[in-house]
């Protein structure tokens, strides 16, 4: 029996996004078991879950009006200098951004304001078309910011506004930006207006989503006014060019993804007695007594925690009954549907069982995770609000405005500060769900981060903006811009189309930021170069032709003088001309060529960190082993012997922060065959081998100091010139080894055989072998040695098997024409991992190196073993996936743990029950597990236990139910990771059976045939539509509240890539991903590799970030100003290159003749001076030519028409 509720509507649908709106509910306990001889007032809580569907057909058409507080502070600067641009100049670019993401049907209303509405500044309601996108925009260019500030005339304007619009059916919503605080002294506060008074009234007709921007704006009026409205309240105190466009895009994905209105939730009970409904920021509303919501966007879920009660009778022994639980009717309007009103209904029920006296607990099930979570958060909830009290009891004590011009008082907030880190470590020290909540394998330390930080925002003296912007968030469940470092926590609310929105303002502020850096310094010095010359050939023409003559000619022979005269003038101004645009040349290359070897090499005095990560999190400081029993408990018929199954989940956590990591011994293999001097497409200009060259270089300057590497190039055999033994990383190692990856060369076939043999005798012959090794091997091709590296053929006592498990090998496949099958195999029998690369590959392996490189770099815990037992229990198999049984004990051998790793292995089980008396019960010891492991840095050895006991219970003959608990979520959770890992391991063995019966080669050069891909991703297609219709594992997942959309996408994604011929190797490294749970690169799309993603820890996050912006820096402009860039670096490349030609011969020009006396020296001396001269002017007018001639090309690739500057003037 299953305690979450049914929906009305298919709640087995396979498309994890519902056509509709759906209500699920979860009780907890999910089961009373209590004394039969005794009255007793029994509490519990019940989830209401709300969900809209995560897709929609098309777009709502909407009607937004920016409301935009242009008084005199906006026009200050946002940094220093003075010349950075001003707040109004970074809202109009957002503003700007918002118009060009809207469709065609959509209004949008641009209404400036200060102390009143500026009439000249504003627009009415414009429906959106390329001629209105150009008016608005010209609009905003002109608005100039001047006088104080008033919200009220804003506000009212525009809901008159949307007030008169004709079809008052389309979604209106409104945006109020402001700086600053009302000057209008009208107290936009609970405690200032009453309930009655009208601009409640007014605020609750539209939603309006306040942003704050920098400190000296109202908090509490922006909060209040966005909550009142249920809209949100951003704060945006640093960083405000990109936080301004990520709440823009966050709002706006919202505002056009609306798929319900008017949603409204009813909670009631035929049987129990609802004490209280924790509902956020949604208020009551209506004679039913209904949760008003409002609108849903697509993707959106709302939690609801229901407080209830209950008083028992007197039962007899074993007695057994059923309450109506909790029943949730949700009534909404579809967007979509023609304003259409929808309702869904969930009930969920309540058993109650009694049993003898003192002999059960009152609540044998554990918290539900999901119930469990709300709980947390609506406490943490609720002491925020209290601290938010307290701290204005405080300011009013010390006499200080609620708001000053700069913020609070920096003693105050100091203050404040203290208050809220008191009363946080006062909640986690007494908070009984806090406590419960890692027992419930329930990770609380998002919220633990966001309080912590709001406590160093304070310190900071940022103001509690971030903490209401915070309470907006978790109030409204929706996302907001918080003022807090961002993490997974902090963006937890955001759906697909908000992440989507965000990416995009991402890419369009990459397209309009400078460059910088590096290859950008070069671009940029280049465009300086470009700039200077352009302007110096313009002003040397005007003097060219401008000149006047010496003398004005009076007859032919002063006329022969005059020109004479001339030739000789614009001569002298030719050879000036040259000695200018090549000296301002020199001066330009050489501050770039420093600006460029200054941040290019990593320095050798300090030590080199892989990314600057901040690791807080409740985890423990050492491995921890938790468990989870499916069912908690067993509640049997007392008259018949069975024999019941269950399941368990035994969990292996790493702690997510470490005091310093341990050096390692990394030995590259690169695979340097032919087929590595492939071009990659687009853009063709770079192979194969290029990309792993730039890729290992950013190995190279991301390693540590005291770490060593060795780079080994192999085809079919090592190739020695190419290779290098283990060396210390250094300053001086760095540029050797960088060097010897640029000298590498792409030639011969392939064998992994000898390059694997190689790297093992590198790791075993070193003298210190308490150091970390690993290996990585990167190939683009098959094994033409004839060794077969799969299973079947290679033998169980074949020395390969020793040789791999004596380090892990991490194996990266490249393109599609590679061995997924070997390289697969490799990884799995060292306890690697395989990461497959077969498109995008400048971007991807970056990524694929920064992953594993960020594991390796957090090594916590090495020969980490667990083992599982049982007294009582009959344990019939674990899934362990690639870990496998190790020594005398069987335990299983996890190997290494990376820091922030999780490794869940599930237990199956059955127990055989006696002939009972009703009322029976008994606890039987069920699951024991004990971690061994060493510490990476210290080499001592620990050790955690962990065990969990499971409860008996008899009831009358088929009264009760086997299981009354419903199915713990991390146990459903890995019972369908298992069992889609063997349904896509049984799918590539019918792959190959298909590949033999074709008689195609096992890989073409290509990959696999078209035909026999297609025909494989028709198997797996057919496979996973079965294994959904059936699994009830599958179907039982949406009414535990575990989300497992994220699977479904990347089975679809895995049919996809078949049917375009990329391959298995997505199937493969998806497969090594989850057999390992730990991350690789997929080759899946990035939306919809949701699994190996998941793998992935705050350092691998934080390396593959770090790789993104390398890429980024090295990656030209788009456009024109990629070609500006692109001329530029060529013009600048090219005249570095004639100028060391013209050094060169400088230095080594030869001496005229050799002399033999003072007089000759003296004559020498002259003719030398002569001689430089001559290849000094030489010099100046073959630069100046190779200049003018690269100027004449970079304007040939404008509009002839209209020319532009490198700063974006205009040239006619």
């Amino acid at each position: 029996m299953l305690l979450q509720g049914t929906n009305s509507c298919n709640a087995n649908q396979v498309n994890m996004a519902h056509a509709k709106v759906r209500v699920t509910s979860a009780m907890n306990p999910p089961l009373l078991l209590v004394d039969y001889s005794r009255e007793l007032r029994l509490s519990g809580k019940a989830l209401v879950r709300v969900e809209a569907p995560s897709s929609v057909k098309s777009c709502t058409p909407i009607d937004a009006v920016v409301l935009l507080n242009v008084s005199h502070s906006m026009s200050w600067s946002v940094a220093s200098p003075t010349q950075a641009p001003s707040r109004l100049d970074l809202l109009k670019k957002a503003i700007k951004f918002i118009i060009r993401q809207l469709d065609d049907d959509d209004c949008l209303a641009i209404i400036a304001f200060n102390d009143q509405v500026i009439k000249e500044y504003s627009t009415g309601l414009l429906e959106i078309s390329t001629s209105s996108r150009m008016a608005i925009e010209k609009k905003l260019d002109g608005i100039m910011a001047k006088g104080t500030t008033a919200f009220k005339p804003g506000l009212d304007h525009s809901v008159k506004l949307l007030d008169e619009r004709v079809d008052k059916s389309r979604v209106g919503f409104i945006l109020l930006i402001s700086d600053g605080s009302d000057n209008n002294k009208f107290q936009w506060a609970d405690e200032s207006i009453n309930s009655t008074d009208p601009v409640r009234i007014l605020l609750r007709k539209y939603p309006i989503h306040t942003l704050g921007l920098c400190k000296a704006h109202d908090t509490k009026a922006l909060h209040f006014i966005a909550k009142e409205s249920y809209g949100t309240y951003s704060s945006i105190t640093d960083n405000l060019e990109t936080k301004i466009m990520e709440a823009f895009a966050v709002c706006l994905a919202g505002f056009r993804t609306v798929v319900a209105t008017d949603t409204c939730v009813n909670i009631t009970s035929g049987s129990l007695n609802i004490t209280r409904i924790n509902s956020g920021g949604y208020t009551l509303r209506g004679n039913s007594g209904g949760i008003f919501i409002g609108a849903l966007s697509a993707g959106e879920v709302k939690d609801f925690l229901v407080s209830f009660d209950y008083t028992t009778g007197f039962w007899a022994r074993g007695y057994s009954k059923v309450l109506n639980g909790i029943t949730a009717t949700v009534t909404y309007k579809n967007v979509s549907g023609g304003q259409s009103i929808s309702t869904e209904t969930c009930s969920v029920s309540l058993p109650i069982h009694t049993t003898d006296t003192g002999r059960a607990p009152e609540n044998p099930c554990p918290p539900f995770p999901a119930v469990l979570q709300q709980m947390v958060q609506f406490q943490v909830l609720d002491m925020l609000k209290s601290i938010v009290e307290e701290l204005f009891v405080l300011k009013e004590e010390a006499g200080s405005a609620f708001q000053r011009e700069e913020d609070d008082d920096p003693v105050f907030q100091a203050m404040a500060a203290n208050l809220l880190q008191r009363k946080w470590k006062e909640f986690k020290l007494s908070d009984q769900t806090w406590k419960e909540a890692p027992k419930a394998f329930l990770d609380l330390g998002g919220i633990d981060k966001d309080i912590n930080a709001m406590v160093g925002v304070l310190k900071q003296g940022s103001g509690v903006g971030c903490i209401y912007s915070w309470l907006s968030s978790y109030l409204m469940q929706r996302p907001t811009i918080t003022g807090l470092p961002a993490h997974k926590e902090a963006t937890r609310f955001r759906t697909p189309a908000m992440e989507a929105m965000v990416q995009e303002a991402n890419k369009q502020m990459a397209l309009e930021a400078p460059a910088q850096k590096q290859d950008q310094t070069i671009c940029n010095g280049a465009s300086e170069l470009l700039d200077m010359i352009s302007e110096r050939f313009e002003l040397w023409s005007k003097v060219d032709s401008n000149v006047p003559p010496p003398f004005q000619p009076s007859s032919e022979i002063e006329d022969h003088v005059s020109h004479n005269l001339a030739t000789v003038l614009r001569e002298d101004i030719s050879r000036a001309r040259k000695k200018d645009i090549y000296m301002g040349r020199r001066c330009i290359a050489t501050k770039t060529k420093t600006n460029s070897h200054a941040g290019s090499k990593p320095t050798t005095t300090s030590r080199r960190k892989a990314g600057g990560i901040v690791l807080i999190k409740m985890a423990p400081e050492k491995v921890r082993v938790s468990i989870a029993m499916n069912p908690p408990i067993l509640l049997v018929d007392d008259r018949h012997k069975l024999r019941l199954n269950g399941t368990a989940v035994v969990r292996v956590e790493a702690p997510l922060s470490m005091k310093s990591s341990a050096p390692i011994d990394l030995v590259a293999l690169l695979n340097v065959n032919k087929s590595m001097n492939g071009a990659v497409a687009p853009p063709e200009t770079l192979s194969r081998l290029d990309m792993v060259k730039k890729a290992m270089k950013f190995i190279i300057r991301q390693l540590d100091d005291d770490d060593r590497l060795a780079i080994v190039a192999f085809n079919d055999q090592v190739i020695k010139e190419y290779t290098t033994g283990i060396l210390e990383i250094s300053g001086g190692t760095r540029m050797a080894m960088e060097q010897k990856m640029d000298g590498l060369m792409a030639k011969g076939d392939t064998a992994f055989k000898p390059s694997l043999e190689h790297a093992v005798k590198l790791l075993d012959d070193r003298a210190d072998k308490k150091r970390l090794g690993f290996i990585i091997l990167i190939s683009d091709g098959q094994d033409n040695g004839q060794y077969k590296w799969n299973d079947e053929s290679v033998a169980p006592t074949d020395p390969i098997r020793n040789l791999l498990k004596k380090y892990p090998v991490h194996t990266f496949g490249l393109c599609k024409a590679h061995d997924p099958k070997a390289l697969q195999f490799i990884a799995k029998e060292s306890y690697g991992t395989y990461s497959s690369i077969t498109d995008n590959l400048d971007r991807r392996i970056m990524e694929a190196f920064a992953v594993c490189l960020a594991g390796l770099k957090t090594v916590i815990a090495i020969d980490t073993c667990i083992n599982i037992t049982s007294s009582s229990l009959n344990i019939t198999r674990i899934d362990s996936g690639s870990y496998q049984p190790h020594g005398a004990s069987r335990g299983i051998l996890i190997g290494t743990l990376y820091a922030g790793e999780v490794k869940d292995f599930v237990v199956y089980f059955y127990y055989s029950t006696g002939e009972w008396m009703p009322g029976y019960y008994t606890i039987l010891s069920g699951i024991t597990a004990n971690v061994t492991y060493k510490d990476a840095r210290r080499q001592t050895s620990s050790t955690d236990n962990c065990s969990v006991s499971l409860p008996i219970h008899t009831a009358e003959s088929g009264s009760a139910p086997a299981n009354p608990c419903s199915h713990f979520p991390v146990v459903l959770q890995q019972i369908i990771r298992f069992k889609v890992l063997d349904l896509l391991t049984s799918t590539l063995k019918e792959f190959l059976v298909l590949k033999e019966e074709a008689s195609g080669a096992i890989h073409g050069e290509e990959g696999d045939d078209m035909v026999v891909q297609v025909m494989a991703a028709n198997l797996l297609q057919r496979k996973w539509r079965e294994f959904k219709q059936t699994d009830e594992s599958w179907k039982e997942a949406p009414r535990a509240f575990l989300d497992i959309g994220g699977i479904e996408k990347d089975v679809n994604a895995m049919v996809s890539n078949l049917k375009r011929g990329l391959g298995v190797a997505c199937i493969y490294s998806w497969l090594s991903s989850c057999q390992m749970q730990r991350a690789t690169v997929t080759c899946l799309p990035a939306h919809s590799d949701a699994i190996a993603t998941g793998f992935r820890t705050p350092a691998m996050e934080a390396m593959v970030q770090e790789a993104d912006k390398q890429l980024a820096l090295e990656a030209p402009t788009q456009g024109q100003e990629m070609e500006v860039c692109k001329r530029a670096t060529e013009l600048l490349a090219m005249i570095n290159r004639r100028f060391e030609l013209w050094s060169k011969l400088d230095g080594d020009v030869p001496t005229a003749f050799q002399s033999s006396s003072e007089q000759e020296d003296n004559e020498f001396s002259n003719l030398s001076a002569v001689l430089r001269g001559d290849i000094s002017r030489a010099k100046q007018h073959d630069i100046y030519l190779a200049a003018e001639n690269a100027i004449m090309h970079w304007r040939s690739s404008f509009n002839p028409a209209e020319k532009m500057h490198g700063d974006g003037t205009t040239m006619k």
